[in-house]
């Protein structure tokens, strides 16, 4: 079975746009909202890390490894 292509200017922008909202507003937010929240802890975490590794490096004259 043979699918025909879409015509042309069969499928509007508008029609686009209105599928994208419909399926924003269905969306479950508290999944996306905890798995950000987690990213965003991951982040600082690791730029505290980064520093105290740093201080440390700095204070005993360490060479950092490559």
């Amino acid at each position: 079975m043979k699918i025909a292509p879409v015509k042309k200017e069969s499928i509007h922008f508008t029609d686009i746009l209105n599928i994208f909202i419909l399926a924003i507003e269905r969306l479950d937010r508290k999944p996306l909202l905890l798995m950000s929240a987690i990213l965003v802890l991951l982040w600082v975490l690791s730029i505290i890390d980064a520093y105290q590794l740093g201080k440390k490096m700095s204070s005993t004259s360490m060479s950092p490894i490559s």
